[in-house]
C-alpha cells in the first residue's frame, strides 16, 4: 500500500544533469556513498536493480540467475529494462531505505548496482550517458562480510569467462569447487572488479571505501565537483552517519562512524580475523587475477600508499 501511495506522491522530471550509477560489491561500501550523492536535492535513488535473486526483477527484467544475466541474450533486455528504470517509471523498484531519501519531487536518479555487469560500465555510459562511478574496497573484509557469492553460481556456463585467462580460469574452477569460504569471496570480488579495473576509463570516477572512510572530505569534493552536487554541507552531515543497511555492521562500527574518530579502525579490524596462511593464499590469488590495487598484507589500497 505505501509503495502504491507514494507512486501517486513522487513527480519526476528529469533535469539536465545525467544520471549517475555507481558501480560496487556487496558490502563494499556502496549504500553509504550512495547515501551521500541521494542527500542532494531532487535525487531519486535506485538500489540493486540488477539483483536478479528479487522476484520482481527477475519478472521485469526477464532474467533469473547471475550466470544469464552476462549472456548476450540478456544485453537487450537490460537495455529496456534501465531505460524504463532512468525515465522514472519504475516506481514500485526497491528504493535505498530509510524515509530521508524519499523525496515528493525528483530530476535526477542515482543507481545503487553491486549486483553484476561490472564488466559492461563503458556501455551503460555510452547507451544511457550516466555518469560513472567506480567504488572498490579491500576483497579480504568484503569476502568475510558477505554470506553468498552469487556470481559463482553457475560460472562454469557464465559469457563472463571470455574476460578472463586460462590460468584465471583454472583457478575460479578449482575455488568455486574445493574453496574456502574467504577465497571463494576473494575469487568472486576479482571476477566481479577484474575487467573494470583492467578498462579504468578516464570518464569514470574510481573511489575507494578506505578513502571514504580516511578523506571524507576530499571524497564530499570529488563527488560534489565531478558530479555537480550543489551542497557540500549535506553530505558532511550525512558522513557522520552509518548507512541504512548498518544493521549488518556491529555496534562498533556504528559509533566510529557517528564519532568521525579512530576512523583508520573502520578499516584496520579484519586483519585479526585471518591467518598467515590465509594472507599467502588470498595473495596468489590477486596475483593470478592480475590485480595490484590491493595487496593481501596491506589495508591501504595502493593509491593511499604512496
Amino acid at each position: 500500500m505505501k509503495r502504491i501511495i507514494k507512486r501517486f506522491l513522487q513527480w519526476y522530471r528529469s533535469g539536465s544533469a545525467p544520471a549517475v550509477m555507481l558501480f560496487a560489491s556487496p558490502r563494499g561500501g556502496s549504500t553509504w556513498v550512495t547515501e551521500l550523492i541521494a542527500s542532494q536535492p531532487g535525487f531519486w535513488p535506485f538500489s540493486e536493480p540488477l539483483n536478479v535473486r528479487s522476484k520482481w526483477v527477475q519478472e521485469q527484467l526477464g532474467v533469473d540467475s547471475h550466470a544469464d544475466l552476462y549472456s548476450a541474450a540478456a544485453l537487450p533486455k537490460v537495455e529496456h529494462y534501465y531505460e524504463r528504470l532512468l525515465s522514472g517509471r519504475f516506481h514500485e523498484l526497491k528504493l535505498m531505505p530509510g524515509k530521508p531519501f524519499y523525496k515528493p519531487f525528483t530530476n535526477r536518479i542515482v543507481v545503487k548496482e553491486n549486483q553484476g555487469l561490472l564488466d559492461r560500465m563503458s556501455w551503460f555510459e555510452a547507451t544511457f550517458g550516466v555518469q560513472v562511478i567506480h567504488l572498490l574496497r579491500h576483497p579480504i573484509p568484503v569476502a568475510l562480510s558477505r554470506e553468498v557469492f552469487p556470481l559463482l553460481d553457475g560460472f562454469s556456463d557464465c559469457a563472463l569467462r571470455k574476460q578472463f585467462t586460462a590460468e584465471q580460469l583454472e583457478l575460479a574452477d578449482a575455488l568455486i569447487d574445493l574453496g574456502s569460504h574467504l577465497e571463494r569471496g576473494v575469487l568472486a570480488w576479482c571476477l566481479h572488479h577484474g575487467p573494470a579495473l583492467r578498462e579504468n576509463a578516464e570518464s569514470w570516477l574510481t573511489l575507494t571505501y578506505e578513502e571514504t572512510v580516511l578523506q571524507p572530505d576530499r571524497v564530499i569534493e570529488l563527488l560534489a565537483t565531478r558530479l555537480n552536487l550543489p551542497s557540500r554541507a549535506r553530505m558532511g552531515r550525512q558522513c557522520s552517519r552509518p548507512s541504512r543497511v548498518a544493521r549488518k555492521s556491529n555496534i562498533q562500527t556504528q559509533q566510529l562512524l557517528a564519532s568521525g574518530k579512530n576512523r583508520e579502525q573502520l578499516i584496520q579490524k579484519w586483519q585479526k580475523q585471518v591467518s598467515e596462511s590465509d594472507l599467502v593464499s588470498v595473495q596468489r590469488i590477486l596475483d593470478i587475477f592480475a590485480i595490484d590495487l590491493y595487496s593481501a598484507n596491506q589495508v591501504l589500497p595502493a593509491s593511499l600508499r604512496t
